[in-house]
């Protein structure tokens, strides 16, 4: 029988919410502040605002995501 391999890279959480956030760099600091999240990625779009943020809280891995409305995926609906 073949050896059963994990398809997710080591210290990858299953299940990982996503946040789409109006001003994404804002909502990173709140939750470094207030949950000591741990920060892993955080990259910049076209505009200098953050497009995408990668944090750690508690073991598990959550992603911020900046508001993009012209995509429907990425429009935080908040207007």
């Amino acid at each position: 029988m073949a050896e059963k391999r994990n398809r997710l890279p080591e210290n990858t959480s299953i299940v990982m919410p996503r946040l789409v956030c109006r001003d994404a760099a804002a909502e990173m600091d709140f939750c470094i502040r207030t949950f000591d999240a741990e920060e892993l990625n955080r990259r910049l779009g076209p505009d200098g605002t953050v497009a995408h943020g990668l944090l750690k809280v508690a073991g598990e891995m959550i992603m911020i995501e900046g508001e993009w409305p012209i995509r429907s995926s990425r429009d935080s609906g908040s207007r």
